[in-house]
């Protein structure tokens, strides 16, 4: 005898804390995307035996 027993769950409504992971996933994405090392360091400029490669310090705070 083999019977076929199919579950389903329901998902409860939109809570709280979806909408907060969202918003947390959302922040990090963005953060991601900007924390690149072309963010920071520049094309090298070269004149002659010199070489200068353009650098910027970035400091980022995030608090939940």
């Amino acid at each position: 005898m083999t019977d076929e027993v199919e579950f389903t769950f329901n998902k409860p409504e939109n809570t709280e804390a979806d909408t907060s992971l969202a918003v947390v996933e959302e922040t990090l994405g963005k953060f991601l995307a900007v924390a690149d090392v072309g963010m920071v360091y520049g094309q090298p400029i070269r004149k002659g035996d010199t070489t200068i490669i353009p650098t910027a310090e970035v400091f980022s705070v995030m608090g939940f």
